[in-house]
């Protein structure tokens, strides 16, 4: 996905590699060269001429094989080489490599975002219901919630089920589950209101459940 956003040209690759390149393990010098293989890539000029690039990036020649030789021995950039019907060769680099690793840097970021906001949910969701049941959580009753956060039920969505569950004199993880399946039926939440015809027919339905 990166690598196709790159070629389009929806992701500014110069602020990325510049924001994490200590994270892919490049050296400044490196940084320098990787943008602009990229900027050749990006004109379709998929073969290195080191004598060219020297020129063109006013690098001397000895330190720019040092550089490229840094980045090959990464497996950060690789030659790819075909050959055509005549069997004449033809080379080309590749920083495939490269995009996998800042791709994998950028999953595991995420990951462990999601992992912080569900460590962040699960917290609140255990002192809401602990605060309404005025009791503390069994283990059975934490994978319920574990259970919610799966399913991605919202604060708000788990505040009306407890409601519900208090207004009937349950105080029963199972209680709240069956009422949070039954508010997830309704199309229009906010249209949802819990009269005292409603709340007896909860309760008669709810009534085995301890």
């Amino acid at each position: 996905m990166l690598k196709y956003m790159i070629q389009k040209g929806y992701v500014n690759v110069s602020k990325i590699i510049l924001s994490i390149y200590p994270e892919l393990g490049l050296q400044e010098d490196e940084v320098v060269v990787v943008l602009k293989l990229f900027e050749m890539l990006k004109n379709n000029q998929v073969t290195i001429s080191v004598s060219e690039l020297s020129k063109k990036m006013a690098m001397e020649q000895t330190t720019l094989s040092n550089v490229l030789a840094s980045l090959f021995n990464k497996d950060l950039l690789t030659l790819n080489i075909t050959y055509s019907k005549e069997g004449k060769a033809k080379e080309s680099f590749s920083l495939d490599n490269l995009i996998d690793k800042m791709s994998n840097h950028f999953n595991e970021d995420i990951k462990v975002k999601e992992e912080k906001n569900n460590q962040q949910w699960m917290k609140q969701v255990v002192s809401l219901v602990e605060e309404s049941f005025k009791r503390s959580l069994s283990n059975l009753d934490i994978e319920m919630i574990n259970s919610w956060a799966k399913e991605g039920e919202s604060i708000d969505h788990i505040r009306q089920a407890l409601a519900i569950s208090l207004k009937n004199g349950k105080t029963s993880i199972k209680y709240v589950d069956a009422c949070l399946a039954n508010l997830d039926k309704k199309e229009n939440e906010s249209e949802y209101v819990l009269d005292d015809n409603k709340s007896k027919l909860l309760a008669d339905f709810y009534r085995n459940i301890k």
